[in-house]
């Protein structure tokens, strides 16, 4: 249905490129910020010698070493790279 004064698909796509690059620019701030911090991590797969799973925060942190697949383990974290936490599980 046509409504008036409505959004061009041009100002529409425009809008939605701001808006992910916006959620992009925050996720990686907040990656960021959990570097040098403690997570608790449950780890769900393995592969290539690395241990991947989510924090309880939700960010997707990855270690290496296996051997903690369907475990809790504490993992400091190291560095923020690619969208995922990178870190050290703490014996």
């Amino acid at each position: 249905a046509d409504m008036p004064d409505q959004a061009t698909k041009e100002t529409k796509h425009e809008r939605a490129r701001r808006a992910a690059q916006a959620a992009a620019e925050m996720e990686g701030r907040f990656l960021e910020e959990c570097v040098g911090t403690v997570q608790s991590v449950l780890f769900e797969t393995e592969e290539n010698g690395l241990s991947r799973g989510p924090s309880m925060n939700y960010c997707e942190v990855e270690t290496a070493g296996t051997g903690y697949r369907n475990k809790v383990k504490n993992v400091q974290i190291f560095a923020a790279k690619g969208g995922k936490l990178l870190g050290n599980v703490i014996l």
